[in-house]
This record gives C-alpha cells, sequence and structure tokens, in this order.
C-alpha cells in the first residue's frame, strides 16, 4: 500500500506499509503519516491523498483517491534543520566596472536549528514582468549551490545569477515578454539535502524585491558558434574513409566549455549515426577552429560508405556545468561521385632510384585542388584531403 500526498505548493511525500491477507474479506489498515514526514516535504495546505495498492510482485491492482485534508506543519511536533527566515535581497555585479552588469547575488535569511554541512542547496527562479495587462511569471531555471556548511543561528545562503542565466533570460524576455525588459525575481521554493535525503526550506515563494533592467547587463556568450563545414578524407587509393567536421567558434570569456558533435548519414534505405564529445581549455579569447574526424566504420560500420548520402551535422557546446552555449546545424547532399578521386601520379622528375628521406617525408603532386600526401617511416596509412567547394 502507499499513500501519495500531494499540497496545493507543489510538494509531495510517499509512506509505504504492507498488509498481509490470509483470507478473503474486508480488512482495514492504518497508515501513519509522521511528524517529520510533514514537514521536512513541506506539506502545507490543502493535502490531495491517493492510495495505490499493489501486491507482493509489485503489480498495480487498484487505486483510489481520498478525501482532501488540510495541514498546517506548525502544528507538528518537528523542527526543520534549516527554515526561511523572512528576507531576502539580491544586487547586480559589475565585475570589470565597464559599466554593465555580468551577474546577480541572491542572499536568503535562514535559520539555522542544526549546525552542518548541506548539499544540493537549489532556488527555483523565476522573473516577474508586467505586459501592461497582466503580470507574467517567466521560469529562469534553477540555482544550486553544491554544498555550504551553516552553522547555529541565522545567516545568509548567497546564490548567483550568472551571464548563463541572464543569456537565457534575455531570449525568454525576448519571446515572451513582449519587448518588456524590466523584471523583478522571486523563487517559488528554497530546498537542500542532509544526511536524511532532501527536505524544503521553505516551500513558498520568495520575493527579492529589487528591480532590474536586463539592458543593463553585458549579454556576450562565453563562446559563440560561428560556422560549420566538412570535408572529405580520402585513402591513398582516392577512396573517402572519413569525413572531417571543422567547427569555427569565437571564445570572448576564458572558461572550460565541452562540443557535442553529432553527425547523421542518410541514403534511401538506411540512417546511420555517430557522435564525439570534445573537451576544450581555451588558452586566448579569438577565433578559433577545431576540426573532428569521424571514421566511415563509426559512421556506416563499414570503411566504406554506402554510396551516396544526405549528410547531417549538429554542433552543441556546453560549460563544464552543461550550460548550453549554443547550438549550430548543417546539411549537404554527399554524392557517390565524390567518394571516389582518381589518383594518378605525376611522372617524377628526380631520380627514381634515390630513396626518399623517410625521416622528413615527401610530397607526391597529384591531380586534384587540395591534396596532402604525407607519410613517415612509422607511418603505413596515407590520407589524402579534399575540401568541399
Amino acid at each position: 500500500l502507499a499513500i501519495e500526498l500531494y499540497s496545493n505548493e507543489g510538494t509531495y511525500a510517499l509512506e509505504f506499509s504492507s498488509l498481509d491477507v490470509a483470507t478473503a474479506g474486508n480488512y482495514s489498515v492504518t497508515i501513519s503519516i509522521s511528524a517529520k514526514t510533514i514537514v521536512r516535504n513541506g506539506l502545507n495546505g490543502t493535502i490531495y491523498v491517493t492510495l495505490h495498492v499493489n501486491n507482493w510482485l509489485g503489480d498495480w491492482v487498484d487505486s483510489e483517491s481520498l478525501e482532501i485534508i488540510d495541514v498546517n506543519s506548525s502544528d507538528f511536533d518537528y523542527v526543520l534543520p534549516v527554515s526561511f527566515a523572512g528576507d531576502a535581497t539580491s544586487k547586480a555585479v559589475d565585475e570589470n566596472d565597464d559599466g554593465l552588469y555580468e551577474e546577480i547575488e541572491l542572499s536568503v535569511l535562514v535559520n539555522v536549528n542544526t549546525a552542518g554541512t548541506y548539499t544540493d542547496l537549489e532556488l527555483s527562479l523565476y522573473a516577474f514582468i508586467d505586459t501592461g495587462q497582466e503580470r507574467t511569471k517567466l521560469f529562469i531555471g534553477r540555482v544550486s549551490l553544491d554544498s555550504l556548511s551553516l552553522q547555529l543561528g541565522q545567516q545568509y545562503i548567497n546564490f548567483t545569477l550568472d551571464s548563463f542565466f541572464l543569456i537565457n533570460l534575455n531570449e525568454t524576455l525576448a519571446w515572451f515578454g513582449g519587448g518588456q525588459t524590466i523584471f523583478t525575481l522571486f523563487a517559488d521554493d528554497l530546498r537542500a539535502w542532509d544526511s536524511e535525503g532532501m527536505f524544503y526550506i521553505t516551500p513558498y515563494d520568495i520575493d527579492f524585491p529589487e528591480t532590474y533592467d536586463i539592458t543593463d547587463f553585458d549579454l556576450t556568450p562565453p563562446v559563440s558558434l560561428d560556422n560549420l563545414d566538412y570535408e572529405l578524407v580520402y585513402d591513398i587509393n582516392g577512396n573517402a574513409i572519413a569525413i572531417n567536421i571543422i567547427v569555427e567558434y569565437t571564445v570572448n570569456q576564458l572558461l572550460d566549455f565541452s562540443l557535442s558533435v553529432y553527425v547523421s548519414a542518410s541514403t534511401a534505405s538506411d540512417y546511420y549515426s555517430a557522435g564525439h564529445w570534445v573537451e576544450i581549455t581555451p588558452t586566448a579569447t579569438g577565433s578559433f577552429n577545431e576540426t573532428v574526424q569521424f571514421s566511415f566504420f563509426e559512421i556506416f560500420g563499414s570503411t566504406e560508405a554506402p554510396g551516396g548520402f544526405d549528410l547531417y551535422v549538429s554542433v552543441s557546446a556546453y560549460s563544464t556545468s552543461y550550460d548550453s552555449l549554443g547550438y549550430l546545424t548543417f546539411s549537404d547532399t554527399i554524392p557517390a561521385s565524390s567518394l571516389i578521386t582518381p589518383v594518378t601520379p605525376s611522372e617524377p622528375e628526380n631520380d627514381t632510384t634515390q630513396e626518399p628521406d623517410k625521416k622528413k617525408g615527401f610530397f607526391l603532386p597529384l591531380p586534384f585542388d587540395t591534396v596532402i600526401l604525407a607519410f613517415t617511416a612509422l607511418t603505413t596509412t596515407v590520407f589524402l584531403v579534399r575540401k568541399r567547394k
């Protein structure tokens, strides 16, 4: 037996019990919901109760909604380890004194009743805008702290709304804000984890009274994806055996990021795909490119492509905390004729009896536009690279 309890604040809890039945008939069972469960899960106000019945194999047997009850967590003899003390403030920060703000610092006052280290502290953050006709609520994201040590008494928990959130908020305002740039902030709950699991510091709204204008913030992305291109890679016989995906990007801030590069190829009868994850640590700002090679064996399961195919490429950039930095796509049709390039070496001008210097490698002129052919004594595979026209 499982009891589900949902509050009108969107919080919920589960309690379980079992019933051994020897013979058929009517039975009654009492399932107790502890004060700790009610208070830690923020079960206040109107509570909707549903009973689920499963057999011993875990198969669903029956379900029934029970009566609605009213709960006030303050009536229960359990004190939260950390509770909301009723005050919240915020301020915009200009880190480089250029006249534009880069982030917003959020401070929430709490009562610490049990000192200790708490993890995964999280605000569910929203922006309020006034469109003139109504006050609109826009979800920004969940602002979190991995870990925080708290001492007994009152203190502020500080969160940071960084450039990733502000850039996303700007896009949200453009889509849904009706041209509005003025906003205020609020969180619809604050939660944390201790050794006993998750609990709500408060399940209620936390209002930050300060008003902001999104045009006062620096919304330059740390990294921007600029362009995608590709080139086919050929073996010594002129057969295409791989494809290079070339990602052009601009670094505006020095931060580690990753590229998720996804390639799909489709023919009239089949669909193929492969993906790479590339981690990048920039050492300077500016424009750069990254070449990510996919062998045909990765894509098609064979060293050769099954004739011509339609190519689709998508690239996403992420910060180390998986904030989105951008997204690009590219598509093209690669005909079968592009997969084979006739290779006819020209007549050597030098004495053919002389061995080439294998330590330096050598170049063979071949009859197509952009060709590189080189190998050393340790290289057994030769690649020819032709750029897409």
